[in-house]
């Protein structure tokens, strides 16, 4: 039994050591994340709170309007 296990382990250590997945691994690592967010008016629409409302991290910022109690995503 003892035997088998480290037969198990040494195989893992050579598939994770081999290039072929190390480069699938790093490849899938180096590509950007892909976020995509619904317009404000469009979530505010299909029911999320308009405090709840997502607006894209780093660019926007959400306020609300006073005359509708609607969410916008605007900038600084």
């Amino acid at each position: 039994m003892k035997t088998l296990h480290l037969s198990i382990i040494a195989l893992l250590m050579i598939l994770v050591s081999s290039q072929a997945i190390s480069n699938l691994v790093f490849a899938q690592i180096g590509k950007p994340f892909d976020l995509r967010i619904e317009p404000p008016l469009k979530q505010f629409q299909s029911g999320v709170k308009a405090s709840y409302v997502i607006c894209q991290p780093n660019y926007f910022t959400l306020v609300i309007k006073l005359e509708d109690n609607s969410p916008a995503c605007v900038t600084q």
